[in-house]
């Protein structure tokens, strides 16, 4: 069975949405996506990142969904360029970290991806989501310990994490150890997605 990677592109930071200027609200609804084709939003997001400072919030932002812009494309090396760039300017911004190891993921290079969701937990220790694709890469490199236990943190965070589940599910089929519980494991991802 082919696993993908949890798809998992958070909004750059709640801290941005009080940073837009009223005259541009438009421009940066675009460049966030809404209600505008990928194409578009790029087309926004680097109208922003012209007429801003590259250290500004505004430009970090533009950057960042401008990333996200390319990685719905599938031009996923532009989304790690763009996301890398929001590293080097906001190296604290978990979400720029998580969203690359998605890339990184989805473009089979499994050990940046979990470098990459290392950081992003390390960085927010409340990310469910990135917890549970740390414990999809760990079971993609077979560390299998590992994975399990990068998905119990994931499920310690939010027990209905579905996709952490049902890897945490395999993870403790694989490892042959508590068959119960990892039948529990399947029962209940069922019972939340039937």
């Amino acid at each position: 069975m082919n696993k993908g990677v949890i798809l998992f592109l958070s909004l750059f930071s709640s801290a941005c949405s009080g940073s837009v200027p009223s005259n541009n609200l438009t421009l940066f609804e675009q460049c966030s996506g809404k209600s505008v084709t990928s194409e578009h939003a790029i087309m926004a997001c680097e109208a922003i990142m012209q007429s801003t400072d590259s250290g500004s919030i505004d430009h970090v932002y533009a950057v960042f969904n401008r990333g996200r812009a390319y990685f719905n494309l599938s031009e996923f090396q532009k989304s790690i360029d763009d996301f890398s760039s929001v590293i080097a300017l906001k190296p604290e911004e978990h979400a720029a970290y998580a969203s690359r190891g998605v890339s990184y993921g989805t473009m089979g290079d499994t050990m940046r991806a979990a470098a990459d969701f290392e950081m992003a937990v390390r960085l927010n220790k409340n990310d469910d989501v990135s917890f549970a694709n740390l414990g999809l890469s760990y079971e993609k490199l077979m560390e299998f310990d590992k994975s399990f236990k990068a998905l119990n943190a994931s499920l310690s965070i939010n027990p209905d994490n579905l996709p952490a589940l049902a890897e945490r599910c395999w993870v403790r089929a694989i490892l042959g150890t508590e068959l119960d519980q990892a039948i529990a494991d399947c029962d209940r991802a069922i019972k939340i997605s039937p």
